[in-house]
């Protein structure tokens, strides 16, 4: 059952409790930390775990927070990182926070990219630099870039 989202806004960043994790999902946090800084020092305007609240058809209010969101002036591109390549990053890119960061930003211009470090055989063919990356997610709809940084 997809669910229909009906309202999303902007929220304080909720305190999460610091698991430790395991050894692969703290390399994944370090991993989106450079891919962050890294967007930053090309002069890109990005903002790092911004948080929502939205609602969905039957359900409570509910909470997420993407990787990134880069403002590109007339649009948002909300991105999702991974040291490998899943396909669920794309589904949830397009099912969560596209309808979330459109609604609560009243952008209708919102573009979904994917950026990881490593592919698997079933990853689309990846772009070769993070502009050509922004221009595909903006033209079909979805890009998948590999930052090895």
């Amino acid at each position: 059952m997809e669910m229909e989202i009906t309202s999303a806004q902007r929220c304080r960043p909720l305190t999460v409790p610091q698991n430790r994790g395991n050894v692969f999902s703290q390399m994944g946090v370090r991993y989106e930390r450079r891919l962050f800084k890294a967007i930053q020092a090309l002069g890109f305007k990005a903002e790092h775990n911004p948080w929502f609240m939205y609602t969905a058809t039957g359900f409570r209010p509910q909470f997420c927070s993407p990787d990134i969101i880069l403002d590109h002036d007339q649009f948002l591109i909300v991105v999702e990182c991974k040291l490998t390549y899943r396909k669920q990053a794309e589904e949830k890119l397009l099912d969560l926070y596209i309808p979330v960061v459109k609604l609560a930003t009243g952008q209708k211009r919102v573009y979904p990219l994917v950026i990881c470090k490593n592919l698997t055989p079933f990853a689309p063919t990846p772009s070769l630099s993070l502009p050509e990356a922004l221009t595909k997610s903006y033209v079909d709809g979805m890009a998948l870039f590999q930052y090895l940084g």
